[in-house]
């Protein structure tokens, strides 16, 4: 797998991950008429096998996302609510045809047509196609969805500022990336002012360091100051997470440069026993997400030969 491919999935899996953690603030910011009329307090279920039965053979491609949720509506109707959820992160000429083709395929499998919502995270300001429309004489079919861009947030920095959603922080993020135009200095302001932005939310630290992924996926920095802000970030908070988070590039190098100073101070051969038992753990935890051997092998720096035999037993 190239490396530009691996950076893809990463943000395709940072945004699934992300809405699934935080799924009422997501509807909440991005679609708020809509989220009025679901019941939070009952329970979402995320079909993520359901969808894949439904486009065996149509794996999410680069810059796409695409999530199929069993919610129930506020009114007492005891009849689940489908929706689907795509957030869209490049140019596709043909993306309200494959809209489409997911409400007829929801359809048949389920019997009731799905809620459709997307989300446009791509940078071409006057992409996004909204509605599918086929006409042949008598014969007319028009379909129509709401969608969200984050370019259009542009402009609206100090509301993004002051909201208390994770969602503006990311909006913000992505915003950061786009106004920088390749400018690292600017970059790294931004995500300076990003991270005391995160730490004031006062989410959980698992939560936190879900959202700072995301934030170093759009801000990304050159090595020297990808170490700069990691340095000056809170290493605890970054090293308490959940180990079956998304492994980033900053986070390899924080985790590599932590071994090499342990082996400095003389680490135990037990100590050692428990860094590779971490790493097999976290292997098969990666491999079961979908990475191949080949990304999780440069990841964990372990050769392939030897992760076969782990995902053996």
């Amino acid at each position: 797998m190239e490396i530009e491919e691996r950076i893809l999935k990463d943000y395709d899996e940072a945004w699934k991950r992300l809405i699934e953690l935080f799924f009422p603030e997501f509807m909440e910011f991005f679609f708020p008429k809509y989220a009025s009329y679901i019941d939070f307090n009952k329970k979402i279920k995320f079909l993520d096998k359901e969808l894949k039965k439904l486009f065996p053979k149509s794996k999410e491609e680069k810059g796409e996302v695409d999530l199929l949720i069993e919610c129930y509506l506020k009114n007492g109707n005891k009849l689940p609510l489908y929706l689907h959820i795509d957030i869209q992160g490049y140019y596709d000429t043909s993306f309200s045809q494959r809209m489409f083709r997911y409400l007829y395929r929801i359809y048949d499998r389920f019997k009731k047509f799905p809620i459709s919502l997307v989300v446009f995270s791509d940078k071409y300001k006057n992409y996004h196609p909204n509605k599918f429309e086929w006409k042949f004489e008598e014969n007319y079919l028009f379909y129509k969805y709401p969608y969200a861009k984050l370019l259009d947030y542009l402009g609206r920095e100090k509301e993004l500022t002051k909201s208390k959603n994770p969602f503006a922080k990311i909006v913000k993020a992505f915003l950061a990336e786009y106004k920088a135009k390749g400018n690292v200095n600017l970059k790294f302001l931004f995500r300076k002012e990003l991270i005391k932005e995160l730490k004031e939310l006062g989410y959980s630290k698992e939560r936190i360091i879900e959202l700072y992924r995301v934030i170093a996926l759009f801000v990304s920095l050159p090595e020297k100051m990808e170490e700069q802000i990691f340095e000056e970030f809170d290493k605890e908070l970054l090293e308490g997470g959940n180990k079956e988070m998304i492994v980033l590039p900053f986070e390899k190098k924080a985790y590599k440069r932590g071994k090499e100073e342990g082996l400095k101070e003389g680490l135990k051969e037990g100590l050692r026993k428990g860094v590779l038992m971490e790493k097999k753990n976290l292997a098969k935890k990666l491999y079961k997400k979908g990475y191949s051997l080949e990304t999780i092998s440069e990841l964990l720096e372990i050769n392939v030969e030897t992760l076969k035999n782990w995902l053996e037993k």
